[in-house]
């Protein structure tokens, strides 16, 4: 096919590269290119704030309080006892989930630097864990016995290991949640999947080491999606005023999935 090079603007028949897109998207205009480093920026800023609170866990509640009852909990005694005396399957089961969590969120964030057309899955993690950050100073829960979590030898990007109380409701399924939908309506249904799966094993492996409690997972993927939700009008201003321009389809893709109906 004719391509006309960003960089000569000579007319030449080839393939277009992976730099033709990229510069297509990215630098074909002012606009484009500030949105780009804005986008680098946030990523960046944000990177180095979730990284920091997973090695330091500056940002996390630690008070203990007594109250809690919870029939997943008794259900899955058994379970817990298992990788309280077994460090070693413990240590695996937690270095795999967190691996996949850094994964996806580092996925989403190249792609949203890369590639970004709409800055509703950024506001939507923005307003997930500033709700978060205040429902964590004004309500706390009794640490849970029988609690397993701690660090399994192996760091994570963006899960702490710090024991702490920032129980009630769950990052851990709620920011997956929330790329699941980013997955399915940028129409990447095989990572949507994969972001499903994490989120059913973080809720078990949250559940099996007594890291959250099952109110918190329930709310952390119900609080997920209705931020999802309300951060569509906010994130259709923004884009408007920015200078984005979208299609039928929020990320302009024709998937037959329309984003505003997710």
């Amino acid at each position: 096919m004719e391509v006309e090079s960003l960089l000569t603007g000579k007319i030449v028949k080839r393939k277009p590269s992976w730099t033709h897109f990229f510069l297509q998207e990215n630098w074909k205009d002012r606009t484009s290119q500030s949105l780009f480093f804005i986008r680098i920026f946030i990523v960046v800023a944000f990177g180095t704030l979730i990284v920091a609170n997973a090695i330091t866990g500056i940002t996390l509640q630690s008070a203990n309080v007594d109250c809690i009852w919870d029939g997943l909990f008794q259900a899955t005694r058994p379970i817990n006892q298992f990788f309280r005396e077994n460090e070693t399957p413990r240590s695996i089961m937690l270095i795999i989930s967190s691996f996949l969590v850094d994964i996806l969120v580092v996925n989403y964030a190249t792609n949203f630097i890369l590639w970004g057309k709409t800055w509703r899955t950024a506001i939507c993690l923005f307003c997930f864990y500033a709700f978060r950050g205040l429902i964590q100073n004004i309500f706390v829960m009794e640490f849970p016995y029988g609690q397993a979590w701690g660090y399994p030898g192996f760091p994570s990007l963006t899960v702490s290991y710090y024991v702490t109380n920032d129980f009630f409701f769950s990052g851990h399924v709620g920011v997956i949640t929330i790329l699941s939908l980013d997955s399915h309506a940028r129409g990447k249904r095989g990572l949507m999947w994969i972001s499903i799966a994490t989120v059913f094993i973080e809720f078990w492996v949250m559940i099996f080491l007594r890291g959250h409690y099952t109110i918190d997972l329930i709310s952390g993927i119900l609080i997920a999606h209705y931020m999802w939700i309300i951060s569509k009008k906010v994130s259709r201003a923004l884009d408007r005023i920015s200078g984005y321009k979208r299609p039928s389809n929020e990320y302009g893709i024709d998937n037959g999935t329309e984003f505003s109906k997710i």
